[in-house]
């Protein structure tokens, strides 16, 4: 005989043991009693919410809010239409995203987008959880459609439903464009364009794309250049080391993105995800050290 399935309300736990079938749920946090709607124990979180008891479900708003684990009120996430993003449509996404810059001196290469998008959160539907801490109205890989949680305004506009790929593509491929003038502009304005090796210009895009924060990269850079031409090479190569550690604290967060940083910097290669995470684990291992 099979056993009866034991998750149901908010697929959580039955405790049937001592109140009868279906009476009793474990929240995890706490047991939720579903004759009286309520919790049998204070909110680990009441005070946060000072204005109302620290007994009840969802806020007494089940419509509005989700209780996910009994540890106070939240506003439900709005579930994102994924794309599975292989290894190999990363690369073909990131070769027609290239195709797509027009008039611009230098740009990064295919592979290093497919480095960049291979670990971006890719949806084909809007949502408002993008790793920010105020959380931006977000779709695609990573375009922003306008500061601020999703509120159905104007700029939302034909989004409701989930896009397509190409349309996502589309998305990149303009942001690439965008983010790219910004990045040679800076790059033409210091005198680099000649200087940098590719790998160098793609960590650049990749810090921009993520972190709008290239300009720094591009001055330690710079530096470490005119080093290089002066023919002090021991020193350039302490000043690099430096810009390796300063590259990886620009990824809050980010242990992969960290993994790519020093790939970049120090092997000029673009490896794979595994080399990737093998790189982490260095890092991981040397900061125990220090």
């Amino acid at each position: 005989m099979m056993n009866e399935y034991r998750f149901t309300f908010n697929g959580m736990e039955k405790d049937d043991e001592v109140k009868g079938n279906g009476n009793s749920y474990d929240f995890g946090a706490r047991i939720h009693d579903s004759r009286i709607g309520r919790f049998l124990s204070l909110d680990p979180r009441k005070f946060d919410f000072p204005f109302m008891s620290p007994y009840c479900f969802a806020a007494n708003n089940p419509i509005a809010f989700i209780d996910e684990y009994g540890e106070g009120p939240q506003k439900p996430k709005r579930p994102k239409t994924r794309a599975v993003l292989t290894p190999f449509s990363a690369s073909l996404v990131a070769q027609q995203a290239t195709s797509k810059l027009r008039g611009q001196m230098r740009y990064p290469s295919s592979q290093g987008i497919e480095m960049t998008i291979s670990f971006e959160d890719l949806s084909l539907s809007l949502y408002d959880v993008d790793g920010s801490r105020k959380g931006n109205a977000t779709i695609g890989f990573g375009h922003k459609v306008h500061d601020g949680a999703i509120n159905g305004g104007a700029s939302e506009k034909g989004l409701k439903k989930p896009i397509t790929m190409n349309d996502a593509v589309e998305l990149l491929a303009a942001d690439i464009e965008s983010i790219n003038g910004t990045l040679s502009n800076r790059v033409n304005n210091r005198k680099l364009s000649n200087k940098m090796t590719q790998n160098e210009y793609d960590l650049a895009f990749d810090l921009e794309f993520n972190t709008g924060n290239s300009g720094r990269y591009l001055d330690k850079l710079g530096k470490i250049k005119d080093l290089e031409a002066n023919g002090k090479t021991t020193k350039a190569d302490k000043k690099m080391s430096k810009l390796t550690n300063w590259v990886s604290r620009q990824y809050p967060g980010r242990d992969k993105k960290r993994g790519i940083a020093r790939a970049y910097l120090n092997e000029g290669t673009y490896g794979t995800k595994e080399t990737t995470f093998e790189e982490v684990e260095i890092i991981g291992k040397k900061s125990k050290k220090k």
